[in-house]
């Protein structure tokens, strides 16, 4: 293991400016209910900094059937804000014919997130790209405007008003301000050069009656806006499958793994902008002298597009590990994000209208070649609603922003003294503090991708000074390994006047005991002792049993205390009164929910998903695919959970624990090939814009090897989900049911993976894949850690297997 040198590891922490207030034209009337207003640093709402964690689900992308179970998901993975686009192309096909029925019912879908308390923002576009065929314009708008579209042009305008109106239609009554969801609209998307537009499309909106409390564009490009009038949302991705196919890892990826003040990112949507992404109507802007590119000191720093996985292209496959996603998600909130916004948080399939897919093609003048049915995005919920590592790596990261977030949002970056002297230099450790001089968090990412992995760093120790007082943490040098990636508290106040001087542990929620006692829950970090100081108490004793923790004075009024990698758990007794220290092991972390069960907000530690109601209905829903357990406390006054739970609580253990029914293990499919591929028979190789290669044309299918696969209709009794999982390899891939296509992949080391519950009463008309050959002379990015598993003329099924879920319900 490479190990780098120690460096001079210190910040000094000036006081803190105040955020700027009253400058945007932002944010609700006075007197609204729990109002949402937007200063320089950060939003408030009812008077209190606040920072939201946003997660992207298309409602147009998945079935109308599971949006509430899928809602209820996200919300459990601690997003509290679902970010949508409004696919023009989907809603109206031809000029003048509206749909918004079924899986468009946009309505609908709002008021789904209402019912389960999720705030909205929507993307209404027009133009919104989301990887849809003309940036998601109907084909007629195409036809009618070519590069008038996206400018103040009377007749381009004269269209969109009626789309809007629609939209707005759909709206009504919804908005924040009105008591519904919607606290946000996008307007445009990836648009750089007409801020003039932009403000006339806001003023369009309003005076339809859209009336959100935060009007948002993207900002990433080096876009211009209208000055004051929309928040820059901004974006980062851990890879690109809009690079080139040479490109092993993107030069712009380093950037998103260092602490900086550096907001935009040119690189995404540079490939768009290669192709004409710019439009061409200048003389029509109104734009005004002020407005051009943001000034970072007017807004907070707010994401739309922090990459919850990566979407492939045919040229470029990348793969992104989980780890990846949550090393930048923690990067970036070290970096001031007051905004977390995540693209995808859920999967979907592209949409489809009367004449054909919907995805970004080269057969519509675009860079890339898309899928024509999956949009999985490999993202934290997968398309068919997986639940992935990142999910949960997240959501102990939401935990925190839930319950800290109040104190964060506020909290200017201060940078080290000694910084990576560019976003290649690995050597240099990588950390940052938020700090108003008083109080603050500091933050560590010594994770990149597989591509460029971070060195150990031996002889850690971080020299913070906060207003005079200087803070050597840890007391004795550490490690960091390679990988990790957390946040650490500074000078936290804690209940009853005693101060969390700094814990090497990461703060996760706070959750009150029977007694009313609070109780602060940290997590230990893989290969990190665990040290906490604590000023002004006047005792600290330990409670419970099974996780110890040593005590040691440090001073007049200091305690020292360290644990052991299982964890500890103490009180704090202050001047004022009495806190408690949970400190849970970092294999628990991300086995960590919050839910109210039986009228009382409680921490629980499950293998399952812990849904809150997902059903008709009270109480917990957990979903289960193996043995999975869940824990539960304060615990002591629960009543039994149901039937179909046994209690295994170990004598003295603080959580009091349950199995689950266990859910059978995965099952090999039994499959047989019907024919091979024949590479030989493929039609030369085809390349559109940019010179990127192309998805072969319908007649290379002719060369496809062919497989069947028996899955009895049997098996997927009495499951909630079924998934079929397929490790293959080849170039593309399609899977048939019944004899339609209903899926499709291109080959990046992933598993082919549905759940057959969608097509249950059509798996009796054959299951099959197709795989077309991988060719040697292929101009398409792989993985080196999956490259080898392709060579020419591989199109091959390696294994399948079945794996159900079912639900059980909890404390109803």
């Amino acid at each position: 293991m490479t190990i780098a040198t120690k460096t001079t590891n210190r910040v000094v922490v000036p006081a803190a400016t105040p955020a700027r207030t009253g400058h945007l034209n932002q944010g609700e009337p006075a007197g609204t209910a729990d109002r949402i207003t937007v200063t320089s640093r950060y939003l408030e709402r009812n008077g209190s900094p606040f920072l939201p964690v946003m997660g992207e689900y298309h409602y147009a992308r998945s079935p109308r059937a599971v949006w509430r179970e899928e809602l209820a998901a996200i919300r459990a993975g601690g997003v509290t804000v679902v970010a949508t686009y409004v696919f023009w192309i989907l809603h109206e096909e031809e000029h003048g014919t509206y749909d918004w029925s079924g899986n468009r019912d946009l309505r609908h879908f709002l008021e789904l997130c209402h019912e389960l308390g999720l705030d909205v923002v929507v993307r209404i576009g027009p133009w919104g790209h989301g990887e849809t065929r003309n940036g998601a314009f109907p084909d007629w708008i195409v036809e009618r405007h070519g590069d008038r579209a996206r400018t103040d042009d009377p007749a381009y305008l004269a269209d969109v008003e009626p789309y809007l109106e629609q939209v707005g239609e759909q709206l009504t009554g919804l908005f924040h301000v009105d008591g519904g969801p919607i606290i946000g609209v996008q307007l445009e998307n990836e648009l750089y050069d007409q801020p003039g537009h932009i403000r006339s499309l806001r003023r369009m909106a309003e005076r339809i009656g859209m009336r959100p409390a935060i009007w948002t564009a993207t900002g990433w490009g080096g876009a211009e806006h209208p000055a004051n009038e929309v928040v820059p949302l901004y974006a980062g991705y851990s890879d690109a499958f809009w690079e080139d196919w040479r490109v092993q890892w993107p030069d712009s990826a380093p950037l998103h793994f260092l602490f900086t003040d550096v907001r935009d990112d040119l690189s995404v949507g540079a490939d768009v902008r290669a192709v004409g992404g710019t439009v061409a109507g200048a003389a029509n802007s109104t734009a005004s002298d002020e407005d051009g590119v943001p000034d970072d000191a007017l807004y907070p720093y707010a994401t739309c597009e922090l990459g919850g996985g990566m979407h492939v292209a045919y040229h470029r496959r990348p793969l992104v590990d989980p780890e990846d996603v949550a090393a930048l998600a923690l990067t970036k909130l070290g970096s001031g994000s007051a905004w977390q916004g995540y693209y995808m948080y859920h999967g979907g399939s592209q949409g489809r209208v009367a004449n054909g897919p919907t995805q970004e093609s080269h057969a519509t003048d675009y860079p890339n070649d898309l899928a024509q049915y999956t949009y999985d995005f490999r993202a934290p919920l997968g398309e068919f609603g997986q639940v992935r590592r990142h999910f949960h790596l997240l959501r102990a990261q939401h935990l925190f922003i839930h319950t800290f977030g109040h104190l964060l949002a506020p909290l200017p970056l201060v940078l080290p003294e000694t910084l990576p002297s560019s976003p290649t230099d690995r050597d240099t450790l990588r950390w940052s503090v938020r700090s108003d001089g008083d109080t603050g968090f500091l933050f560590v990412n010594n994770h990149q991708p597989a591509a460029a992995p971070l060195p150990a760093h031996a002889d850690v120790q971080f020299d913070v000074d906060l207003n005079g007082t200087s803070l050597l943490i840890p007391s004795e040098p550490v490690t960091i390994p390679t990988g990790a990636s957390f946040v650490w508290p500074l000078a936290l106040p804690l209940p009853g006047d005693a101060t969390l001087q700094f814990a090497t542990a990461q703060l996760v929620t706070v959750v009150d005991d029977l007694d009313g006692t609070p109780v602060y829950v940290l997590a230990a970090q893989p290969d990190i002792p665990v040290e906490v100081v604590v000023e002004h108490a006047e005792t600290i004793t330990g409670f419970g049993s099974n996780r110890d923790v040593h005590i040691e004075a440090a001073g007049d009024d200091t305690h020292r205390l360290t644990a052991s990698a299982s964890g500890g758990q103490v009180t704090v007794t202050g001047p004022t009164g009495s806190v408690r220290l949970l400190i849970v092991s970092a294999d628990e972390h991300a086995e960590l929910w919050t839910a109210t069960v039986q009228g009382r907000s409680r921490l629980l530690r499950s293998t399952a998903v812990v849904l809150e109601d997902a059903l008709d209905g009270a109480g917990l829903t957990l979903r289960t695919g193996g043995t999975d357990t869940v824990a539960v406390w304060p615990a002591s006054d629960l009543d039994a959970p149901g039937s179909s739970l046994v209690e295994i609580t170990a004598d003295g253990e603080l959580f009091r624990s349950w199995q689950l029914p266990a859910v059978a293990e995965p099952v090999n499919v039994a499959y047989s090939q019907l024919r091979e591929g024949t590479v030989d028979e493929l039609p030369a190789p085809r390349t559109g814009p940019l010179g990127r290669a192309s998805v072969p044309d319908e007649a290379a299918w002719a060369a496809a090897a062919q497989y069947r696969f028996e899955v009895p209709a049997e098996a997927l009794t009495d499951t909630h989900r079924a998934f079929l999982r397929i490790d293959w390899a080849g170039d593309i891939a399609r899977l048939v049911i019944d004899g339609e296509i209903v899926s499709d992949q291109f080959f990046a080391g992933d598993a082919f993976e549905v759940d057959l519950n969608w097509w249950a009463d059509r798996i009796g008309g054959g299951i099959e894949l197709h795989i077309l050959p991988w060719r040697h002379d292929a101009e398409v990015f792989l993985d080196p850690r999956v490259r080898d598993r392709v060579d020419h003329g591989t199109a091959r099924v390696d294994n399948a297997l079945l794996h159900v879920e079912t639900l059980h319900r909890a404390w109803a």
